[in-house]
């Protein structure tokens, strides 16, 4: 770890994991003191109550072959999708998720921050790849995750419903670009993600039939 700033407000730490002597991973961190200052949010739009959606698990299993592994694992999270079925979803730029960790957090512990964290990364690559899910099969594209941020803005309860609102605003030179924004129940915007990730076409498939399950 190292130290990059100590500051009366602020406080910023670089961190790099070495493995067989190459860094496969590297983080800049900012901490700040707690204060109040002015205060604005975009809103949340108007999208369905997790209570009116089906957990995501369920559906994959009842589309049977045509889900995909990633789907139909254990998460630690409960998921529920506003759009559930790809075939029939209208906004193709935009993926919002509803999630809630399904054991208990004690309210403030640091878990709740490193739980949201791990949420952000959730199917977040691949909401690039939703525009082009009618050209393409998910197996024959390579994808990871290139750059991730990720901003906290309020404190939050990761044990209940909240809203990952996923959207890709850009695809291109093999790069796909997404940007997050996490709300809870009652619409309040608790942080904010952006990533950029890899889409390698692996063979040129465009106008296959595509796989339902991207």
């Amino acid at each position: 770890m190292e130290r990059i700033r100590d500051g009366k407000s602020f406080t910023t730490r670089r961190i790099v994991a070495i493995q067989n002597g190459e860094a496969i991973f590297s983080m800049d961190a900012s901490f700040q003191m707690l204060e109040t200052g002015l205060e604005h949010q975009i809103n949340l739009g108007d999208i369905p109550d997790p209570d009116d959606l089906e957990d995501d698990a369920a559906v994959a299993r009842r589309a049977g072959n045509s889900a995909s592994h990633r789907d139909t694992r254990e998460r630690p999270f409960d998921l529920r999708s506003v759009n559930q079925n790809i075939q029939t979803q209208k906004n193709l730029l935009e993926n919002p998720i509803w999630m809630r960790f399904k054991q208990q957090v004690p309210p403030g512990h640091q878990l709740q921050r490193h739980l949201l964290a791990y949420a952000s990364d959730i199917s977040f690559v691949s909401t690039a790849l939703i525009p082009h899910h009618h050209k393409v099969h998910r197996a024959n594209i390579q994808m990871a995750s290139l750059d991730h941020a990720l901003w906290f803005h309020h404190e939050f309860d990761i044990c209940d419903w909240f809203v990952y609102v996923k959207s890709s605003t850009n695809a291109g030179m093999a790069r796909g670009y997404n940007r997050g924004s996490f709300y809870t129940r009652d619409g309040k915007l608790i942080a904010s993600s952006m990533q950029e990730g890899l889409m390698r076409l692996r063979q040129q498939t465009v106008n296959q039939e595509a796989d339902p399950a991207v």
